[in-house]
């Protein structure tokens, strides 16, 4: 399954037509005044520019309090606590929608309640506040049902099948949305009929029935095409897309999103494109086209930009972090984790915070005119008859020994008793020199010290050999070096040698070769061991 990019995008979804549903203007005032701050406020709410929406909400509630027009009052607090909603800021929202509650209540304006009781749930639920938000929905449900507002009652049905569905509580969400599309289709409202039917169709996504959720999500697309709705249906189209993301029909997929995309954009809504360009950037990255899908991760991430929406932003760049680390560039992933963290840090989301630095912490390491090789004077301690970081290729009784006098340090790499041939390799992770490797820029310098075993009568000297490996990103061979043979045994005689990475190169293979040519043991032996990255010139 794909979840790993995708994240949690259902509530944002659903939570975006609830605030649609029962946000601005919430309540019966009339307003005419097609110059008024409201219906201004109105507009730009309408075309997704919150901050100016909030602008004018705050202007005609001084209007109101100056005027003593309560009803307004209570309609401006609503207003202006929906936009903070949609911006995100639930604190903000419930400061707002409390006070206009109050007013209302007062003005026994039980339409207006109802829907600010809806507008307090969100906010808690965006708090990540259940049980509160569930109080307050039932409370917004009485007075629905009181006052036959069979329309209002299937909106709020279908926020507590949310609330269930953001705590996993799946079947109990399929149930509340089923009870509310059956009040929604009894009030003709197809607008929630259509956004009940998205919600349950995302919710069998999560629940790994694509089938049904194919069939919930189809449905809903074309009540939204008969509703002439644009925005329904580039949101509909995204989920689709996201089924066939799912299943791995990941080229299936495109079409549908490249259709929401097209559609957000006729919206003229900001927070719609930048979500249609997310879910097609994550299409892009799983057919392979990794260019096309960091364009489309940067064009979102502009626009989320400019929303304000730092919670967005935040997990583009996550999501690029792990586009880079997946294509071998490290380098441009830790800077990508490192720009999340940082907006994660802002919004004081700890879990998300410990989520970034476990993921930069797996990060390889990289750095230039340092040993790359782990262990390279066998100073280790063998774990289990092994030497620690190195793998044998042939002969099994590589070891530590100190019989002649070491390079370096207390020890060196001896093959011991062995065929006529006995290998012992490391393979190193350069992949965080990708960048400069694939401009033909990438320079590495190998260093070995070798000697034999002194000449015995009758018995020839054994001989040394280091190999170099160059392997792409699966491990294919790309290039390779081969040192002589060595034959010294009263010294240790260094081999160095300066080799360009071929374009592509994701590991080092460095060998050790012991190759007998008589006695009982393989008495080849290595030590002082480097290879260092030079950087690019």
């Amino acid at each position: 399954m794909n979840h790993q990019i995708f994240g949690n995008r259902l509530l944002i979804i659903l939570l975006a037509f609830y605030l649609i549903l029962v946000g601005c203007s919430g309540g019966s005032t009339d307003v005419s005044d097609n110059s008024s701050y409201m219906n201004k406020g109105d507009t730009a709410y309408d075309e997704g520019q919150y901050q100016i929406a909030l602008g004018f909400y705050q202007q005609a509630l001084a209007e109101a309090v100056e005027a003593e027009d309560k009803e307004r009052e209570a309609l401006s607090l609503h207003n202006v606590g929906y936009t903070y909603l949609k911006q995100g800021i639930p604190e903000q929202a419930l400061e707002n929608l409390q006070e206009a509650l109050s007013i209302r209540a007062d003005l026994e304006d039980n339409e207006g309640e109802g829907k600010t009781l809806t507008g307090i749930a969100l906010a808690y639920e965006q708090q990540g506040q259940y049980e509160q938000a569930l109080d307050v929905d039932n409370q917004a449900l009485d007075i629905m049902t009181a006052t036959d507002n069979r329309e209002g009652e299937g909106i709020v049905l279908g926020h507590i099948g949310l609330l269930y569905m953001n705590q996993q509580k799946y079947e109990l969400a399929l149930s509340k949305m089923s009870e509310a599309l059956a009040v929604s289709r009894d009030a003709r409202d197809q607008v929630n009929e259509a956004n009940l039917l998205m919600g349950m169709g995302l919710i069998y996504i999560e629940k790994e029935d694509f089938d049904q959720a194919l069939e919930k999500l189809e449905a809903s697309l074309e009540v939204y095409r008969s509703i002439q709705d644009k925005e329904g249906q580039a949101l509909v189209l995204g989920g689709i897309g996201r089924v066939y993301n799912e299943i791995e029909s990941n080229q299936e997929a495109i079409p549908y999103l490249e259709q929401s995309q097209t559609l957000a954009e006729e919206t003229g809504k900001p927070d719609l494109q930048a979500e249609a360009l997310f879910n097609l950037s994550i299409a892009y990255y799983y057919i392979g086209d990794v260019d096309q899908a960091v364009s489309l991760f940067e064009q979102s991430r502009e626009l989320y930009e400019d929303l304000g929406d730092l919670e967005m932003v935040a997990r583009v760049w996550e999501n690029l972090g792990l586009f880079h680390k997946e294509t071998g560039n490290p380098e441009q992933s830790l800077n990508s984790y490192q720009e999340a963290l940082a907006l994660y840090q802002r919004l004081d989301d700890a879990a998300m915070i410990q989520e970034i630095e476990a993921k930069i912490a797996s990060l390889p390491v990289f750095d230039f005119n340092v040993n790359l090789i782990q262990n390279p004077g066998n100073e280790e301690p063998l774990v289990n008859g092994e030497i620690p970081y190195w793998e044998e290729v042939s002969g099994t009784n590589w070891g530590r020994n100190a019989e002649v006098p070491v390079y370096e340090g207390n020890a060196y790499f001896d093959a011991g008793e062995a065929g006529q041939y006995a290998e012992l390799r490391q393979i190193i992770d350069v992949s965080g020199f990708a960048g400069s490797i694939d401009e033909g820029q990438q320079k590495f310098v190998i260093k070995a010290y070798m000697r034999s075993y002194p000449l015995q009568a009758f018995v020839s000297v054994d001989g040394t050999q280091l190999g170099i490996g160059f392997f792409d990103a699966e491990g294919e061979p790309l290039d390779q070096m081969i040192s002589d043979q060595y034959f010294v045994t009263d010294r240790w005689v260094e081999f160095t040698d300066t080799l360009l990475a071929p374009e592509g190169t994701r590991s080092v293979g460095v060998y050790l070769a012991s190759i007998k040519y008589g006695g009982y043991d393989s008495d080849g032996y290595f030590d002082g061991l480097s290879l260092i990255a030079l950087p690019p010139e």
